[in-house]
């Protein structure tokens, strides 16, 4: 008899991560945990956190979820230091690709401006009129 229940999403996740992993493992064989990490950078003003930047490294490449600066910062090119902060550290992990997403009414221009490409964009995601833009760049 085949059911759905509703369940506790930390036990699910931790299942079908086990999945990845193994599926992982046949392809690429024994990949070591130091090949996943998160990397959150603050960015401090006068000891204020001005703003920040986080991305998940997974193998070779790295895909950032968050980059942001208050209002009160913007237009100093912070955002701009940030993300090629966060190059410099891809660099450094040999990384290949790093990949990211941006909705139309906040920084598609921005990250072309710093040599990203757009890959791919879905309307109406994730609510109606916006459209929800993908990028990368190639570090190697």
């Amino acid at each position: 008899m085949t059911e759905f229940k509703r369940i506790d999403k930390d036990t699910l996740e931790t299942m079908l991560n086990e999945i990845f992993e193994e599926q992982d493992e046949e392809h690429f064989g024994k990949v070591p945990e130091a090949e996943k990490e998160e990397i959150a950078i603050g960015l401090y003003i006068d000891n204020q956190l001005a703003g920040g930047i986080v991305g998940r490294k997974q193998y070779q490449s790295l895909h950032i979820s968050l980059l942001a600066i208050k209002k009160a910062f913007r237009g100093k090119s912070l955002g701009t230091q940030l993300l090629k902060e966060m190059e410099r550290i891809a660099v450094e992990k040999n990384i290949i690709n790093v990949t990211l997403t941006t909705r139309s009414y906040q920084a598609a221009g921005f990250y072309k401006k710093c040599g990203y490409t757009e890959y791919g964009s879905l309307k109406d995601m994730p609510i109606a009129g916006v459209t929800k833009i993908h990028f990368y760049k190639r570090m190697k």
